[in-house]
């Protein structure tokens, strides 16, 4: 075979293994693009009990990303290899990885719709879903269930039942069709050029043509007003945008002779690189780099915060004659905001108004299960503390206010009911389970995702149960209380006021370093009492000063 600089001049052509320069150069690339891949992913899984990183769904983007990428390192080999790989098995990989890769990565991406509306709800009521659901059965039932749910439970059901039906459409195709093997009552066994056209292959690049010009062009459409911090809209249009040319160039490449001289040295799979390559990283690196910011935000605002806190004990021991009376003139801005930053701004914040920081929380970084934990245990021991004064706290009212207590446990924390369950430390989650998971109906014991409850997160309207709102810890509703008997109904040992200390800890630790920070910094967040346009800088900090005063 003659080489001209290093490159054979008959490129692909399905003969033997072909390591010329270009052959050499799809293996180099398909090497570190994999390494990149892989260590990204175990550096995702490091990082997986961070709130954003949770929200995602870790196993589901893992799983999405390397379906994908099994597919995607078949694409890198089909030149060096040169036609030697066997016909059936790559169409079982481009029959089975490619389309379920891209279907995961539908249910993956689909999150941000769900999560934006499920938060949107969050806001008015928490809700909790009922442990132990099980599937419809029976063509009744299922036509209920249908009618009942949401559009997001439907999108996601499709994604399922898609993916049931091209298994089985692939293996009746292949079963069907001569090209893969002697048998068959279709098509005929041509060889390994033929045997790569044809009808059959084309169900499987149905899904890559109905995600980027069907599916995908639809959620970019619904969540074009969602304006949230982690960047999923950019996610979703970078990947639309880099897949759209994939299944036009793979048919013109695969049924066009024009695309004869091109197909020598890109052949018709490469099309879909870069669009797998783009799902690939935005799954991967967006979330990385959210990491990295989070740790340098959060160092930063420690380092602030600190310095304030030093400069803080300086006035106090200074001269009250010099230094105290020469920062008094100092800009008001400057000297309000570093306030706005302190634990207890985010304290009184919590005790007056937590109305706007839970809109934020909700619609920008979809953390408002923490804020709604707040407040309710907030109001919650604030019942405990009246009851307490008056010296009310009989039998009657401790089992009361152990019931409410079980009602914020099953919104807000607890990994079976809680549609968002606040992020805690194990000791604190299982000694709150403990303490109201008999009386919710939970157990360590049952099946529960610790490192991605949000892969449960996705329960009908129908299936909700409003129980609470945001500033309110009376129950309004038992529903998904188990009933007990009489003497099951006793109080435990060990249950007081201070029951949710660890996890109230916990929590108002991660808002105030996280969403409280980026709330204070946030220029919507500062311009909220503006109704008709911007106003001066001076005015601008009014709605946040007033929780920077002691």
């Amino acid at each position: 075979m003659i080489l001209i600089d290093g490159v054979s001049p008959e490129g692909h052509n399905w003969g033997p293994i072909n390591l010329d320069a270009v052959g050499k150069g799809y293996i180099a690339i398909l090497i570190v693009w994999s390494l990149v891949v892989i260590s990204g992913l175990y550096v995702l899984h490091m990082h997986r009990n961070l709130p954003f990183i949770r929200m995602r769904n870790v196993r589901l983007t893992i799983a999405a990303v390397l379906t994908i990428h099994i597919y995607l390192s078949l694409v890198f080999l089909v030149y060096p290899l040169n036609g030697s790989f066997p016909c059936n098995a790559e169409y079982w990989i481009m029959g089975i990885y490619l389309p379920f890769g891209i279907a995961l990565f539908q249910a993956q991406n689909l999150q941000l719709l769900s999560l934006s509306s499920m938060q949107k709800k969050l806001m008015l009521h928490p809700q909790t879903r009922p442990a132990g659901r099980r599937l419809p059965r029976g063509i009744a039932e299922l036509r209920k269930w249908w009618v009942q749910v949401n559009l997001m439970t439907r999108l996601f059901a499709l994604i399922g039942v898609g993916m049931v039906v091209q298994a089985i459409a692939a293996f009746i195709i292949f079963m069907v069709s001569r090209k893969f093997h002697t048998f068959g009552v279709v098509s005929h066994d041509r060889g390994p050029t033929k045997c790569r056209t044809g009808w059959e292959w084309l169900p499987s690049i149905l899904w890559q043509f109905l995600w980027a010009w069907g599916i995908g062009p639809f959620v970019l459409f619904k969540i074009r007003h969602i304006k949230d911090i982690h960047m999923w809209r950019l996610q979703t249009s970078l990947c639309i945008i880099s897949g759209l040319p994939g299944s036009p160039l793979w048919m013109a490449s695969v049924y066009s002779p024009a695309f004869a001289s091109v197909g020598k040295y890109w052949p018709p799979a490469v099309w879909f690189a870069p669009g797998l390559m783009m799902m690939e990283s935005v799954s991967i690196f967006f979330p990385l780099i959210e990491v990295y910011q989070a740790k340098k935000f959060r160092a930063s605002t420690e380092a602030a915060i600190d310095e304030w806190e030093k400069k803080r004990q300086g006035l106090t021991t200074a001269d009250s004659s010099g230094r105290t009376i020469a920062i008094s003139h100092t800009s008001s801005t400057t000297r309000k905001k570093p306030d706005m930053y302190s634990m207890q701004a985010l304290e009184k914040c919590l005790a007056t108004d937590p109305t706007e920081l839970l809109r934020w929380a909700a619609m920008k970084e979809f953390t408002g299960e923490n804020i709604v934990f707040l407040t309710q245990v907030r109001d919650w021991k604030a019942g405990w503390l009246r009851l307490a004064k008056k010296g009310n706290l009989t039998p009657e009212a401790r089992s009361q206010l152990y019931n409410e207590g079980a009602d914020i446990f099953a919104q807000t924390v607890s990994l079976q009911t809680s549609p968002f369950p606040v992020n805690l430390e194990s000791k604190a989650y299982f000694d709150l389970e403990a303490m109201f998971g008999r009386r919710t109906g939970t157990s360590s014991s049952n099946d529960s995702d610790i490192i991605t409850p949000f892969a449960h997160a996705f329960a009908s309207d129908s299936q909700s149960f409003t129980t609470v709102s945001q500033h309110q810890t009376k129950s309004n509703s038992q529903e998904y209380i188990v009933p007990m008997s009489a003497w099951e109904q006793q109080v435990p040992d060990g249950f007081d006021e201070h029951v949710f200390d660890a996890a109230e800890k916990s929590v108002r630790y991660m808002v105030f370093t996280n969403t409280w920070a980026k709330f204070c910094d946030s220029r919507e967040t500062l311009s909220i009492i503006s109704t008709e346009g911007a106003r001066s800088n001076a005015s601008s900090f009014s709605f946040l000063s007033k929780f920077s005063k002691g």
